[in-house]
């Protein structure tokens, strides 16, 4: 690879993915962008995941109340239905995703009842 070249960055670009938040660490630094790109492309290359399976995990991840990225899920459920999701599917991806929500209560209600018991007491 030559200096300064960023061939994952390109190809990311090219397809579509590429974050428009990224682009001021892409000026600033775009080889650091380019190894982190470079840690998860292979995934798309290798062939072990089928593409849509690669994009449910996405569109999971992305969802997830710990992350809560708005435009990688719009990104990816696009990209899902370009690869012949149904609706359905994506709806059962973020059902499954919604599903940690329950773990507040698990965590907290918990604490709640200790707390009450503890004050009653």
């Amino acid at each position: 690879m030559a200096p300064g070249a960023t061939p994952v960055c390109d190809a990311v670009r090219a397809n579509g993915m590429f974050n428009p938040l990224w682009e001021t660490l892409y000026r600033w630094d775009p080889q650091y962008l380019e190894k982190f790109l470079a840690m998860g492309f292979g995934l798309w290359k290798d062939n072990i995941l089928p593409p849509l399976w690669i994009e449910f995990l996405c569109i999971a991840g992305d969802a997830a109340i710990t992350h809560m990225y708005g435009h990688g899920t719009q990104r990816h459920i696009e990209a899902a239905l370009r690869l012949g999701a149904t609706r359905a599917q994506i709806l059962a991806v973020l059902k499954i995703v919604g599903l940690q929500g329950i773990e507040a209560c698990e965590l907290a209600v918990p604490m709640l009842d200790r707390a009450m018991r503890e004050t009653a007491a």
